[in-house]
């Protein structure tokens, strides 16, 4: 790693963490109680992948479960292109798909993501899910459906699932800054 990383403010705690996977389990299963088809949860890897596991475990709706990934991040920044590393497995055509993903903030994956999801696997519906929206970086018109924090800030944001190349995503909860 060629930058200093400086711990700054935790952002969020276990308890914090806690609460916003209760709650965004039960507006879910709220959500999808009567669906006609089994929703399917799609993680984004490999930020995605904690959060996505923590909501699905306290959820009381049968769901599916897959995995994309992709990306669009050298670093701390967004290279404006997204690379499809690996696709979902699973038939998801005419069904609800809930997408998990750490954080929304350009939008680019979220708007490639929903734009494929829709025109390409022909889905039902799409529901988004963020640990963190960051509105104030957002280029992209896309929707956020439920999130755990809206976060105003300029920092770049690590720790449950948030990275800086592919580092530092089991470090809970806490917010650092690079130099």
């Amino acid at each position: 790693m060629d930058k200093k990383i400086l711990v700054g403010k935790r952002l969020l705690d276990r308890d914090d963490i806690e609460s916003i996977c209760t709650t965004i389990a039960k507006q879910l299963d709220a959500k999808f109680e009567n669906s006609e088809t089994l929703p399917v949860v799609v993680g984004i890897l490999k930020g995605g992948a904690p959060f996505m596991c923590d909501i699905v475990r306290k959820m009381k709706t049968i769901v599916s479960i897959d995995f994309m990934s992709v990306s669009s991040y050298s670093g701390t920044k967004s290279t404006g292109e997204l690379k499809m590393k690996m696709d979902i497995t699973t038939d998801i055509k005419g069904r609800d798909v809930i997408l998990v993903d750490d954080v929304v903030d350009t939008g680019l994956t979220t708007y490639y993501l929903v734009k494929y999801l829709k025109e390409k696997r022909g889905v039902k519906s799409i529901t988004t899910v963020f640990l963190v929206d960051k509105p104030a970086k957002r280029k992209f018109d896309v929707p956020v459906d439920y999130y755990g924090l809206r976060y105003e800030g300029e920092d770049y944001l690590i720790g449950y699932g948030l990275d800086y190349n592919n580092l530092l995503r089991n470090i809970f909860g806490s917010e650092y800054k690079l130099l």
